[in-house]
This record gives C-alpha cells, sequence and structure tokens, in this order.
C-alpha cells in the first residue's frame, strides 16, 4: 500500500512538473491593455457557477467544455483574451481555439487581472 502512494505522489509530481514546464515555455509577452485598445473579445471559459459568482464584465462565458461547439460566438476579427481562475483552463482553451485555426489567441490568466485594465 505504502509503494502506491509513493508511485501516486511520484506520478502526480511528474505531472505537475510537466505541466510548469510547459506553462514557461508557452508563457506570452502580451501587453493586454493593447488588446483591450484594439477591443478584444474577453471570453471567460470558467463554468457557468463560477462566472455568476464573479466576473469581468466585458466578458461572455463560454465554459471549455463548450468552446468548440459555441466558435459561432467568437469573433474571428478582434484579439481574444481567454481567462479563468488562474491560467490554467484559459492555457488549454488558447491551444484548443489555435488549433480550431484562430492565430490572435492570448492567454489572459486569471479574470481578476482584467480589473487594472478598467
Amino acid at each position: 500500500m505504502i509503494q502506491l502512494i509513493a508511485y501516486g505522489v511520484i506520478a502526480i509530481s511528474i505531472v505537475l512538473a510537466g505541466y510548469f514546464m510547459l506553462s514557461l515555455l508557452n508563457k506570452q509577452n502580451v501587453d493586454l491593455s493593447e488588446l483591450l485598445a484594439q477591443n478584444a473579445q474577453i471570453i471567460d471559459v470558467r463554468s457557468a457557477e463560477e462566472f455568476a459568482g464573479g466576473h469581468d464584465q466585458r466578458s461572455i462565458n463560454i465554459p471549455l467544455a463548450e468552446l468548440k461547439s459555441r466558435m459561432n460566438e467568437i469573433k474571428k476579427d478582434v484579439p481574444i483574451i481567454v481567462v479563468c481562475l488562474s491560467g490554467g483552463r484559459s492555457q488549454m482553451a488558447m491551444h484548443q481555439l489555435k488549433d480550431l485555426g484562430l492565430e490572435n489567441v492570448y492567454n489572459g490568466g486569471g479574470w481578476h487581472v482584467l480589473s487594472k485594465y478598467e
């Protein structure tokens, strides 16, 4: 039993280390104020319940799991900033949107960061 727990801890550590390294590699040096000045669309990919608990008034809510099926709601002619609670889901959303052919997509991180750009 102790061996299984140890293997589990090791596996989780490896996954977290990989995620951390991936986030460092995907770090964007983006000026959100510049994107917002270009009328960027802000997409909050948290659940509807999380969104209802607080969100940036300029954002729309498209939960991560619904992103592909709701592509018709995403503007193609302006920059897109995806946000969530801490940046993890928005990172996945950014990659998903880029895989679907959108190029001007940026991970804004946690939605609360946008408040300094009001």
